[in-house]
């Protein structure tokens, strides 16, 4: 026979301390060799707060290993863990922004984080394609180049992103509030990496030919040329004299 006893307890007004209560009484339960379960919605909330900071980066690191593997199928190496690199670091800047603004850790915020490593890569990772199809050969003619065909680019495309979601900080319900703290927090982190921070790493360590190797080679190029210019003239002087000396050989 079943039967039904209704609790009276007073739920915490954090839904992540719901879980510890929700223990407590279930250890009683047990003490007492009750064969039961005790219920509220804030419970299931409180379990699921509990575990979300494992979930959370248990799915970070499989999305950055996702992304790096995808990446890696169109840039080199050493551009894919770049791009791979500053999408981490942006995430965690937004785990910071989440202390400033104590927004905590739940199932909203978590998708929130995962949809900003799809967000972010593209600021970087078009900056890296751009870098890498560039035609000139030193690093800092090739940071110029992706700057200029590539930067203005992702400039509009954050800024229309910022415009777009700034409406959200006017809205009065704390998922949108969340929602535009953490989307707009990772435009502009993006924004940032891709128009400053990737550019000057790929300037020092990006690939490509070094501004001195390429004055180097510049010089041995121009002295080889200059070299080759000196021996045909050379070899031009000396068959002309030949056949002038040939010209002044009387005939028998």
């Amino acid at each position: 026979v079943a039967s039904r006893f209704i609790l009276t307890a007073v739920m915490p007004k954090v839904i992540l301390e719901a879980y510890p209560q929700h223990q407590q009484i279930n250890a009683v339960l047990r003490r007492n060799s009750i064969d039961g379960y005790v219920y509220h919605y804030r419970y299931e909330f409180g379990v699921c707060d509990q575990a979300m900071p494992r979930l959370c980066l248990r799915n970070l690191l499989v999305a950055a290993i996702g992304i790096l593997i995808t990446v890696t199928v169109f840039l080199p190496i050493r551009l894919a863990l770049l791009s791979t690199a500053t999408v981490v670091m942006i995430d965690v800047l937004l785990l910071g922004v989440m202390v400033i603004y104590h927004v905590r850790l739940h199932c909203m915020t978590t998708v929130t984080l995962l949809i900003a490593l799809g967000l972010a890569i593209d600021y970087s990772c078009h900056l890296a394609h751009a870098y890498e199809t560039s035609p000139l050969p030193t690093q800092l003619e090739k940071v110029k180049h992706a700057c200029s065909t590539m930067g203005l680019s992702i400039l509009n495309a954050g800024a229309s992103t910022l415009l777009g979601t700034g409406f959200m900080a006017l809205s009065e319900t704390p998922v949108f509030q969340t929602v535009f703290v953490l989307v707009w927090n990772t435009v502009f982190f993006g924004l940032m990496a891709g128009l400053m921070f990737v550019p000057v790493v790929l300037s020092l360590v990006g690939g490509g030919v070094h501004k001195s190797k390429a004055l180097q080679l510049l010089g041995m190029m121009e002295n080889e040329g200059s070299f080759v210019r000196r021996a045909h003239s050379h070899a031009g002087a000396s068959t002309g004299a030949s056949f002038a000396h040939r010209r002044h050989i009387p005939m028998a």
